[in-house]
């Protein structure tokens, strides 16, 4: 009975919410691959000590996570959050709502950090969960932190955060500085 929950819970989501599934259109599918030098490789060695740190079985799925997870409708971005953002941007609200949680925390943090470190640089880090997390984290951090500061995200299997609108605006604040890392098999 429990292995098929997941699986009523999203027929349950579809048939309530009249959600449909579709090929995305084309010119949103990117498949974009570079080979990486070693230069390139070894800078990426410090992120791994992280994904270390960080590292959670998969036989410890928390509920919550799993709540977060299936809440799969879109809604807009907190404007107090993400200061600019197109009223049009629209992203997944299970994401969107666990971000609000810990940002402002997060947010003083970061001042802080910045100030006492005299840095003008961030990096937001994660995987899975915490990689959809850390993009929204980079692009709420950008918006509101002083124009000096650079904002940059690495993630490794995250998931999609919101709408082609959301990645626009993400590229156009941080996706240049910031890399996406998902296994193509």
């Amino acid at each position: 009975m429990f292995a098929s929950l997941p699986i009523i819970l999203t027929l349950a989501c579809l048939f309530l919410e009249g959600i449909r599934a579709g090929p995305l259109p084309p010119n949103l599918l990117q498949h974009r691959a570079a080979e990486l030098s070693d230069n390139q490789l070894s800078s990426l060695v410090p992120f791994t000590q992280f994904a270390k740190a960080a590292y959670c079985a998969p036989n410890k799925i928390e509920g919550r996570s799993v709540l977060t997870d299936i809440q799969i409708l879109r809604g807009p971005l907190d404007p107090e959050l993400f200061p600019g953002a197109p009223e049009e941007v629209s992203v997944h609200t299970g994401f969107r709502d666990q971000h609000k949680i810990a940002s402002e925390t997060i947010f003083a943090e970061v001042q802080r950090l910045l100030a006492e470190k005299d840095s003008k640089k961030v990096i937001t880090v994660g995987h899975s969960l915490g990689g959809a997390l850390a993009m929204l984290s980079a692009l709420s951090l950008q918006l509101r932190l002083p124009d000096d500061v650079l904002v940059s995200s690495t993630t490794f299997g995250a998931p999609r955060v919101g709408d082609a609108d959301f990645a626009n605006f993400f590229d156009s604040k941080v996706g240049l500085s910031s890399s996406r890392y998902n296994s193509s098999w």
